[in-house]
């Protein structure tokens, strides 16, 4: 379970794509865990939570494994919107596509 501000809450949808990088593992090493938002709760007395499956349980995109250990912390990236390297070029100096 993650937490996460109350204006992103409101954005999450089921199935959206989550990229984590764990603080034990540096992910230039060991790369990445790939995911998806499974579900997402409001707990009373710590504030906005993310459930995420792992889509390859403990094996990042480097194909590395992970060891899991009670108390392992990580940052997850969710992807809201996905766009094409060249559409945020063209964007940035104004084109619209």
């Amino acid at each position: 379970m993650g937490f996460i501000r109350e204006g992103d809450f409101i954005k999450l949808k089921k199935g959206m794509r989550v990229k984590i990088k764990l603080g034990g593992y540096p992910y230039t090493e060991y790369g990445i865990l790939e995911g998806e938002v499974e579900d997402k709760e409001y707990i009373e007395g710590k504030g906005f939570g993310v459930r995420i499956k792992l889509g390859n349980r403990l094996i990042t995109n480097f194909g590395k494994r992970i060891e899991y250990y009670k108390g392992m912390s990580g940052t997850g990236e969710i992807i809201v919107r996905e766009e094409r390297l060249l559409d945020k070029f063209l964007k940035r100096f104004g084109w619209k596509n």
